[in-house]
């Protein structure tokens, strides 16, 4: 992969920045800059600020901090996210002094190059404070006052986390070790406050100086800027006046002088002031900076942790130490951190700062870990690797129970699956516990491809002009949703010119799980086999008035969003109509005649960005794409907010043509995929005023070079946008794309970026990827036209969480032996011989050492053309669907029908799936497949007697038949130049009945790398 090169500070470009902000606006209407920042934008102490202003009068600032470039990429980045979470905080709590956040991006991966945060504009000017200004003394008690009143209120509303220790967790401050942070915690406990009384944390500004405190023309803060700065502090030390106004406290009163200011007093009261400030003297404030503060951690620990005027103490501070870190950690968290190499002598010198005989009068006799803050403990509960660790520790005390349980399995979730989207449980059956242990469990199955498959096929017709018809099977598009609150699962697909949905309620407590299906035949609508067949299908997620909807786009044009309700599916709600166009007549040779063309194209492909306040259409046809905003009501026709004729400015010559457009992000980038041109894959960028400009995908120059790739032509319906962190805002300009040469690439579309790969069969490495699928940065899977076949892909990044943390250790490398063509096998001479992990030194045991890496997680293609029946033999892959990131299952659109793929370990004592018996109704109590719980489904079939509405049949003439599939290890996934070689075909594990035992009943079962129907008992032998 690249290496990022050095931080650029002067790339930052003004019409970049426009186009950012020109997305996030949704007046509809253009920015420009304001105070000419953008030729001169003002410079702070960390950032360049520019600033914005829309035709509504909305001002924005653009604080980018280019000052902090030298401080490296990993400090800017968490300077900005520090900020942001510090203004989140503030505008949660009802804080009126701060600018109100707008967007931010923390990475390097933008339009612009370079971290920046958006925020509402303060009005005003800096304050302006000396001995002469503000002249009048009335003027400066009512700053004084003022400012006050800010500090207060930034009192009440605030709690901030320590970031340091954070830091250190995340080997982030490699000079500190985690013992010496819960060292000075404890020393500033016992500084400040005795030990029975509660520690309280406020936000302080820290850097409120005059240039950050805006005002008006008559001395009225309007706000307080620059938060860059802002950390945790007592409440002691919190709640103060900043240093230029202190003085001001020991100044001349109003009886003193009325309005004249003594310049010599003012000196004077300053030098005092700072005198008793410095933190040379100040030996309180150092120590409690010396928590949050790597560098005066540092600082203090280069000079034996020794301040003026406090001299050493000849007691024995060995025990005071032991007593100290006991009182703070508790004897659990002591081994914790005995992992670090400590030097006690260090330690020993750090405590010279305190008096020995009030210090250990007041520590009680023993501490434990629950005594520890709760920002401290879920920091340690994020650093956790397994779930079972997590409920080891709940266990341990009333506290950390309730805290684990209330918070706990949130931060691990959070913090073992980034990049999936994971929504907030709103159900009171479902929690974080419980998508903890499915996401858990999922993992374990896609690491041990434990995956079965069901077919969802028509069922044959009698008579033979029923099987003529049938002679050319529908290419089926297909969505799915599951919707976390009612616990329901949607999959609707488009068969020829029918459309079919099956619902499926989960259980939820004593509410049996339920199915439902529906099919709305196109005869009943006036519709033809072929002509109007159903080419795009999407669920919409969130319709407000008229409830469930789907939206469906056909050969013929049509454009419809249609209802999704049991009582009235299929019923058309609104009609999407573009705008008439008017073209010139030259038939007859009158330019002068004109004619109306009011049809839509063939809709290619449809996208629903969700955005705020507001959902967008981006429908693609041959020649366009057309912006329609989803309606709340039931609106008969909608005409297109946009319409993007690529004609003119995008298309090369007559044979181009547009397949696919896909939203990226928050509604300002349109990815496009054509054909018939030199460069297929581009992008529109769209201003909130319907303005647009097209642009050619950036080309790695580096990455055609290390994967020997050219650019030819794309599978047009394989887009899909990839966001590297669920969490994250602003959208992604990262795009995973397959290419007619058997690749699938990672890019970003504006400018090289480290994520950039390629990826391919390293067995088959020129099998089209017609649709692909991807699960956040974990793994993406892909199907073509070569047959019913999925592969399954890697992205091979470092993942957050491994299943294989949680098993017991062993001293041998993983089993059995991967088939890999071109990777080569990890050294192992570092944790060869290591039979256990070494927790205090951090040093895995050789097997987990090793199951983590790529080598012994190849990916994997399932075969299931074979178990098909007969007539299904030339089927292909047309489409792929996920109800969401979190659920167990997906659906796969094959030729002619649907396939269900669900992670189910092999061998599980169930019965086989039916359409009224379904697992995945039982199991999404849990969210998981849990051993040996069966609970049958009932199946529900409701007449409809509205004529517009679907005619509910019985399983909608669908039979479901379990599928055995064959399954291939495929390599490492990388594209290598040497793929074109001949390689040793890798063995092919051929389907088994389910219900069948396994081949081996070894104790080891648990370690192999694969699933016990692929397990044998020759893998469990000795190595040699």
């Amino acid at each position: 992969m690249p290496i990022p090169g050095p931080i650029s500070t002067n790339a930052v470009e003004p019409r970049n920045i426009l186009e950012i902000v020109n997305a996030l606006h949704r007046g509809g209407l253009g920015a420009s800059f304001a105070f000419g920042t953008a030729a001169r934008p003002f410079s702070g102490k960390q950032c360049l600020v520019y600033v914005v202003t829309f035709p509504d009068e909305t001002t924005w600032s653009i604080r980018v901090p280019v000052h902090s470039a030298h401080a490296g990429r990993d400090a800017v980045c968490g300077s900005v996210e520090h900020e942001v979470f510090i203004l989140r905080s503030l505008e949660l709590g009802g804080f009126p002094w701060s600018p109100k956040l707008v967007a931010y991006d923390a990475t390097f991966q933008n339009l612009i190059r370079f971290p920046y945060i958006i925020s509402s504009w303060v009005p005003g000017v800096p304050l302006k404070w000396d001995d002469d200004t503000p002249a009048r003394r009335e003027d400066r008690d009512k700053i004084i006052s003022q400012v006050a009143r800010v500090i207060v209120d930034l009192a009440e509303v605030s709690q901030a986390p320590d970031r340091k220790i954070g830091r250190v967790l995340k080997v982030q401050a490699p000079n500190i070790d985690l013992r010496s942070c819960f060292l000075q915690r404890a020393l500033v406990a016992e500084v400040f406050k005795a030990p029975e009384e509660p520690t309280t944390t406020l936000i302080s500004h820290e850097d409120l100086d005059p240039s950050n405190i805006i005002v008006d023309s008559e001395f009225n803060v309007k706000g307080i800027i620059d938060w860059g700065s802002a950390r945790a502090l007592p409440a002691q030390l919190a709640i103060a006046l900043p240093r230029f106004l202190a003085i001001e406290m020991w100044s001349l009163s109003k009886e003193e002088n009325d309005g004249a200011v003594s310049s010599r007093s003012l000196s004077r009261a300053r030098q005092i002031s700072l005198s008793l400030s410095d933190p040379n003297v100040d030996w309180k404030r150092l120590l409690f900076e010396s928590v949050f503060s790597k560098g005066t951690h540092i600082w203090m620990a280069k000079r034996s942790w020794l301040l003026g005027g406090v001299e050493r103490s000849s007691c024995d501070w060995s025990h005071g130490l032991e007593r100290l870190v006991e009182m703070q950690l508790g004897s659990h968290v002591k081994s914790f951190l005995r992992l670090i190499d400590l030097k006690d002598a260090q330690y020993q010198r750090c405590l010279s700062v305190m008096k020995p005989k009030k210090l250990w009068k007041k520590i009680p006799a023993y501490c434990t870990l629950a005594d520890l803050p709760d920002d401290v403990l879920l920091l340690i509960l994020a650093s956790l690797d397994s779930a079972r660790d997590l409920s080891a520790l709940a266990l341990s005390c009333h506290r950390l129970n309730h805290l684990v349980a209330t918070e706990g399995w949130r931060v691990f979730v959070r913090s073992r699956f980034p990049s999936l989207a994971v929504p907030i449980p709103s159900s009171g059956s479902v929690g974080w516990r419980n998508l903890a242990e499915s996401l858990t469990w999922q993992s374990r199955c896609w690491d041990k491809r434990a995956l079965q498959f069901n077919a969802l096929l028509p069922r044959p017709g009698p008579g033979r002009e029923h099987q003529r018809r049938r002679e050319a099977p529908f290419q089926p598009v297909i969505d799915a949703h599951y919707d976390p609150e009612t616990q329901q699962e949607i999959v609707v697909w488009g068969a020829g010119e029918n459309i079919v949905a099956r619902y499926r309620d989960r259980k939820v407590g004593d509410q049996a799980a339920k199915t439902s299906w529906y099919r709305s035949d196109g005869k009943d609508h006036g519709f033809t086999a072929g002509y109007d067949d159903v080419r795009a299908i999407s669920i919409v997620k969130d319709h407000h008035k008229s409830g469930q909807a789907i939206l469906a786009g056909r050969d013929n044009g049509e454009l419809a969003l249609l209802s999704a309700e049991p009582d009235r599916f299929g019923q058309r709600l609104t009609q999407f109509r573009p705008a008439p166009a008017i073209e010139q007549d030259s038939t007859n040779g009158s330019p002068g005649r004109s004619r109306t063309q009011d049809r839509q194209e063939t809709i290619n492909s449809l996208d629903v960005l969700y955005n705020g306040s507001q959902s967008l259409i981006a429908a693609a046809t041959k020649t366009s794409v057309m912006v329609y905003q989803l309606p709340e009501d039931d609106a008969s026709e909608a005409a297109p907010l946009a319409t993007l004729d690529l004609r003119r400015k995008v298309f090369e010559s007559k044979s181009t043509q547009l397949c696919h457009a896909k939203w990226m992000g928050q509604g300002g980038v349109v990815a496009l995929a054509l054909k018939g041109c030199k460069d297929p894959l581009r992008y529109l960028s769209i201003s909130p005023s319907g303005e647009w400009t097209q642009h050619a995908a950036f080309t790695n120059v580096d990455i055609e070079k290390q994967f020997n790739i050219g650019y030819g032509n794309i599978c047009p319906s394989s887009l899909q946008p990839v966001q590297p962190h669920a969490g994250s805002k602003g959208g992604t300009n990262l795009l995973l794309s397959a290419w007619r040469d058997g690749t699938c690439r990672l890019q970003d579309l504006r400018t090289a970026s480290p994520f950039d790969a390629v990826y391919q069969d390293n067995v088959d490495p020129w099998a089209d990827m017609e649709t692909l699928m991807t699960y956040g940065m974990e793994r993406f899977i892909g199907g073509g036209m070569n047959g019913a076949a999925i592969k399954i892909f890697d992205f091979r990044w470092t993942k957050d969480y491994y299943h294989t943390t949680g098993l017991p250790c062993m001293d041998r490398v993983p089993f059995s032996q991967p088939p890999q063509p071109f990777l080569k096998a990890p050294q192992v001479d570092g944790s060869a011989g290591r039979a256990r992990c070494n927790h205090l030194l951090g040093l895995p045991c050789r097997w987990h050492d090793l199951s983590r890496h790529i080598y012994y997680r190849p990916n994997a293609s399932f075969f299931l053309t074979k178990a098909l029946p007969h007539r299904y033999s030339s089927s292909g892959i047309w489409s792929l669907a996920k109800p969401s990131d979190i659920s167990p299952n997906f659906y796969i659109g094959i030729t002619g029908g649907i396939i269900e793929a669900s992670l189910e370990p092999f061998g599980d004592e169930k019965p086989s799936r039916t359409m009224d018996n379904d697992d995945l109704n039982s199991v999404f109590n849990g969210l998981h497949i849990s051993n040996g719980a069966v609970s049958s489904a009932t199946t529900e079939y409701t007449s409809v007697s509205s004529p517009e509405s679907a005619r509910p049949s019985e399983y909608a003439g669908y039979d479901a038949r379990p599928l055995g599939a064959s399954m291939m290890e495929t390599g490492d996934g990388y594209a290598f130049r040497q793929n074109d070689r001949a390689i040793r075909f890798p063995y092919l594990w051929q389907p088994r009945a389910r219900g069948e035992k396994a081949n081996s009943c070894d104790p080891l079962m648990s370690h192999h790398r694969l699933d016990s129907q692929y397990q044998f008992p020759e893998d469990y032998l000795p190595e040699v």
